[in-house]
């Protein structure tokens, strides 16, 4: 499968088609991943997240994240971030020194952040509840992850406001779940569906 991938992305490079590639890179980050190698992982999927961002990222950040106003195609960057997100995670439960894992756990928490808020822009555009609930279910995962990030780092820093941030994402989380069965019970109400 990695030879079949890296053929069409040498001929996706040929002709320039930028969501083609970033699909590809990503599909080799998580064939990366599988074997074993998640630095490899990590720079393919920041190479897939790049090349769906209409801005160039920044040099001087550690594995930047494109801003909202220049994503390409949410729906993909949603799940590139959610990747690298977990890619981070893991590199830093490998990684020893203290300030380097921060920095994994920092960059990780950034991505799904920057994931969730496309989630949840993705949500504001889908006219059916059902489809908008579908797809924060299939997302709930996101939410798991930043909690335990942000709670993580602030028992690594002794920095309250990473515990501050993981209680807001918890309410938000919870929110969002009670949100939703109000407006389907809401729904049946009106329809007078049989529970």
């Amino acid at each position: 499968a990695k030879q079949a991938f890296e053929r069409a992305l040498s001929l996706q490079k040929e002709l320039n088609l930028r969501v083609d590639i970033a699909r590809t890179l990503n599909n080799l980050s998580i064939i990366a991943a599988n074997v074993g190698d998640k630095i490899k992982a990590l720079d393919l999927v920041q190479e897939a997240i790049a090349t769906l961002s209409l801005k160039e990222l920044s040099d001087d950040d550690f594995y930047p994240n494109p801003p909202e106003s220049s994503i390409l195609a949410f729906s993909l960057m949603k799940d590139f971030l959610q990747n690298k997100g977990a890619f981070l995670r893991e590199i830093a439960g490998e990684t020893s020194e203290d300030d380097q894992k921060n920095q994994f756990l920092e960059a990780s928490y950034l991505s799904f952040d920057l994931s969730i808020t496309l989630v949840e822009s993705l949500r504001s555009r889908i006219k059916s509840e059902e489809s908008q609930q579908l797809l924060i279910q299939s997302n709930i995962d996101m939410y798991q992850q930043i909690i335990a990030i942000l709670y993580e780092l602030g028992k690594r820093t002794k920095n309250s406001e990473f515990h501050e941030k993981a209680f807001f994402f918890a309410e938000k989380s919870r929110a969002r779940s009670f949100l939703d069965q109000l407006q389907e019970q809401a729904a049946r109400a009106s329809l007078q569906l049989p529970k």
